[in-house]
């Protein structure tokens, strides 16, 4: 059956038009209950707030009387404030518990009849049933709220919108269903519960933790390998600087004879001889140097631990005026 079309008229005339349901109510005794005198003096402060105008005041004042008494006129004042505000399943289910609170051939009862087949048709409606083999203890939830087992396969009014319908289980993870709702919609849902949650293990005794292992040490012979490397390098650039700085020393030395016969030396000759000075320093050096990595050698051979002696043979080879350095095996 299509829905109804909405009524145009204004809301402060409609809410009016349940003030005038409370005009007809018959006026409450003198002496009353402290809550029934405070509900009463709410509710015409909010009917006063609502013929100025103040629509939230009122409505909110309406609220603060039901809280105290539940009143049929107070039910359908709320139930109009919640209508305005899109709450159409609220409005509902306050329009029913007002109409019963009221008695046969009350005149309130039209109007209130009225205003639930109109929401009913306005609201969306949502039939949920749990699947065939749903767990022992299953629920389901709208929007955190559990629907009653005995509302579960009949049409569950809800407002327009987003709603989230959750189905929990023990023993199961919950299951979360998204649904989006327009006005005078029906849908039926057949939910699950979710899957088993895996079993907790049987308490026992807490395993002790073992600190990992530390990192194994390099071998004792790896720091020596390298220095013996270094020391090598070392050793070879000193013997080849005393090889070249020695070489140059001999040709010096013919062209100082060929410049200075019988011990008188031209120009020429007096320069390279004052000139070689450098060169006897850089040769003293190189061999310094030489002789120095020999010995260390020497000495890492001697101190090596076991397999780590590095397999190496390092020496010099002297040659007139310089040297060489041979080398053999390897580290």
């Amino acid at each position: 059956m299509p829905p109804r079309p909405r009524s145009s008229r204004p809301l402060r005339t409609a809410l009016l038009g349940a003030l005038a349901l409370a005009c007809i109510a018959p006026a409450p005794a003198a002496a009353q209950p402290p809550d029934l005198e405070q509900a009463q003096r709410l509710f015409n402060e909010a009917r006063a707030a609502l013929e100025q105008g103040r629509r939230e005041e009122a409505c909110g004042k309406f609220r603060s009387s039901l809280a105290l008494a539940e009143i049929a006129n107070t039910l359908f004042n709320v139930a109009r404030c919640e209508e305005a505000d899109g709450h159409l399943a609220a409005a509902l289910g306050l329009w029913r518990r007002g109409i019963a609170l009221l008695r046969g051939g009350d005149e309130r009862l039209p109007v209130a009849r009225e205003r639930v087949v109109a929401l009913e048709r306005r609201a969306p409606h949502v039939t949920v049933t749990l699947s065939p083999g749903a767990p022992p203890g299953a629920r389901v939830l709208a929007d955190g709220g559990e629907i009653p087992p005995a509302s579960l396969g009949a049409p569950l009014p809800l407002d327009p919108g987003g709603h989230a319908l959750v189905v929990e289980a023990p023993g199961h993870r919950p299951q979360r269903l998204d649904v989006r709702l327009s006005e005078g919609e029906a849908l039926e849902l057949s939910l699950s519960a979710g899957p088993a949650e895996a079993a907790p293990a049987p308490p026992g005794p807490r395993p002790t933790s073992t600190p990992p292992p530390p990192p194994p040490s390099p071998p004792a012979g790896d720091g020596r390998r390298t220095l013996g490397f270094v020391i090598a390098g070392v050793t070879v650039g000193g013997f080849a600087v005393a090889g070249i700085t020695g070489g140059l020393l001999l040709a010096r030395d013919g062209r100082i004879e060929e410049q200075c016969p019988d011990q008188r030396c031209t120009p020429e000759g007096r320069a390279e001889i004052d000139g070689a000075g450098s060169l006897f320093v850089a040769n003293a050096i190189g061999w310094g140097v030489g002789v120095a990595g020999v010995a260390a050698g020497v000495v890492l051979l001697l101190t090596a631990p076991g397999d780590a002696a590095p397999r190496a043979a390092i020496g010099p080879a002297p040659i007139p005026g310089g040297g060489l350095v041979s080398m053999t095996g390897r580290f």
